[in-house]
């Protein structure tokens, strides 16, 4: 059996996801081919930041900054209920490279730039202030310094909102399905030889676009297609999750003896504080112990006596174009297209922002030349206007949900929140009673609408349990009473294990 398309997409995070859906906008018929689960790699693991890129001024970017600030204020509008606005400390230390004037200006720019669409204009602060904002940040040497807004995201499930957009517009979704071949027909067209282990059928498309991030030049090379120079030059950053700190705004720092930052971001009730731009090979995953090391002993520097020790860890990979001879600090954020082969085409670097503008750029190769669609479309959960979010959250109080879960599902699923009224019914007829039943829900809403198929893909990228203390082991009893009543065809032994497969290595020995 074989299925003809006009697109096929190889890769299921945020460019993969985003070009499916412009595609089908464009009235094309598109299959999107994963061959793990979707935003399972770079586009979960991201620093769950949408910015503009301050230091990109530094190169002159000028031009990706606007692009970047225009793209952060629509997903702060297309997305409200996964991008939220953050208020950055930019504190000033015997260790920042710029100074106050320098800096002042930079920020300047930055407003002016995101001109008329901006949050809201940055601020000087003083000593005492940046002291109030950041308990516990080390008083010698801090001078002053500024306030700027960016934004943070759910980067999972800012991808799932995507996809389930593209699955409505028609788009055919394959999750777990691996391409193992590629092969140019006689008429111009695509093959693309699939894992038949899933009963998976073989696709023909006119046009393939790979949007495999880090791992374009692997799997160029696993096919036969590479060229003779590498696509990509990926750089790896590397975080720490801890307890929650208290502190309520992000704050960049620099990083002692190098010209790159650290940063630390309250994110989802826990605390994130991570680095950028080291080196990345792909035998690398979790960050490596130095790494671990390096990034605490900056903590214990810049918030001496800080009680909180890290529970878990995680590596993300930044897919950045091949630029020889400069270094991952100054290399170029922006994408390109490149054509492997006629037909077949591969997206190289970019940033997860501006995922919507670089999946518009896209449209020559599927013959669109009409206005783009994509700006300003609602994303599925996001709010119309405040009013609907306070109507949406009326409606959750019928379900009798504790406050803390009503609201953490509106910050989650946004106004299709209360489409989980059967899961939720369903849950409490297998026998689930209190966070049980909500988190039955949860579970049955990802196998049904969001492509979980395992315990790891609800807790580490529907529900983010996995980033919680208990790294979501609450969830076990939950999964055996489902599994037990018929709701979840899954071995609970075996999920178990997946699960502290999954946690050991992303956990930070205390």
């Amino acid at each position: 059996m074989m299925e003809s398309f006009d697109l096929a997409v190889i890769g299921g995070g945020i460019l993969g996801a985003a070009c499916a859906r412009e595609a089908s906008l464009d009235g094309r018929s598109v299959v999107l081919l994963e061959a793990g689960d979707f935003a399972g790699a770079t586009s979960g693991s991201s620093s769950k930041l949408v910015h503009g890129g301050l230091r990109y001024l530094e190169q002159f970017e000028w031009g990706l900054v606007r692009e970047s600030v225009r793209e952060r204020a629509d997903l702060l509008r297309t997305a409200n209920h996964l991008v939220q606005p953050l208020d950055f400390v930019l504190p000033l230390l015997p260790e920042s490279r710029h100074g106050s004037l320098s800096t002042n200006w930079g920020l300047h720019l930055y407003d002016a730039l995101a001109w008329p669409r901006g949050i809201r204009p940055h601020l000087p602060l003083s000593q005492s202030e940046i002291e109030a904002l950041l308990p516990g940040i080390r008083p010698d040497g801090l001078r002053s310094g500024f306030r700027y807004t960016d934004a943070v995201m759910d980067d999972a499930r800012l991808c799932l909102a995507v996809l389930s957009d593209a699955r409505s517009l028609g788009c055919a979704l394959r999750p777990r399905t691996r391409v193992e071949g590629l092969s140019m027909q006689p008429d111009g067209s695509w093959l693309l030889q699939v894992d038949r282990s899933r009963s998976a059928s073989n696709v023909r498309a006119r046009t393939v676009l790979l949007c495999l991030g880090p791992w374009t030049d692997a799997m160029l090379q696993r096919w036969g297609l590479q060229g003779e120079d590498p696509l990509l030059s990926p750089s790896r950053g590397d975080h720490l999750v801890y307890p929650d700190w208290g502190i309520r705004h992000a704050v960049l720092l620099p990083e002692p003896g190098s010209d790159r930052i650290f940063f630390v971001i309250p994110w989802k009730g826990q605390t994130l504080v991570g680095t950028t731009e080291d080196p990345w090979s792909p035998a690398e995953g979790t960050p490596l112990p130095r790494s671990v090391d390096r990034i605490q002993s900056w903590v214990e520097r810049f918030f001496p006596g800080n009680p909180h020790r890290p529970f878990a860890a995680f590596s993300g990979v930044r897919p950045l174009a091949h630029a020889p001879g400069k270094s991952l600090q100054v290399a170029s954020r922006r994408h390109r297209r490149q054509e492997i082969r006629p037909g077949l085409h591969a997206l190289v670097g970019g940033k997860y922002t501006t995922f919507r503008a670089i999946a518009e750029s896209c449209r020559p190769l599927w013959g669109s030349d009409s206005v783009s669609r994509s700006a300003g479309r609602l994303l599925p959960g996001a709010f119309e206007s405040p009013e609907h979010r306070v109507e949406t959250a009326r409606v959750l109080e019928t379900l009798r949900l504790p406050p803390e879960s009503a609201a953490r599902w509106l910050e989650r699923y946004g106004c299709l929140a209360p489409t989980l009224e059967d899961s939720l019914r369903e849950a409490g007829d297998c026998g689930l009673q209190g966070p049980g039943r909500i988190q039955g829900a949860e579970v049955l809403h990802a196998v049904r609408q969001e492509w979980a198929t395992s315990l790891v893909d609800v807790v580490v990228r529907r529900t983010l349990d996995a980033w919680r203390p208990d790294r979501g082991r609450s969830f076990l009893p939950v999964i055996r009473t489902l599994a037990h009543s018929g709701s979840l065809p899954w071995n609970a032994d075996a999920e178990e294990s997946a699960l502290e497969e999954w946690i050991l290595p992303r956990s930070v020995p205390r």
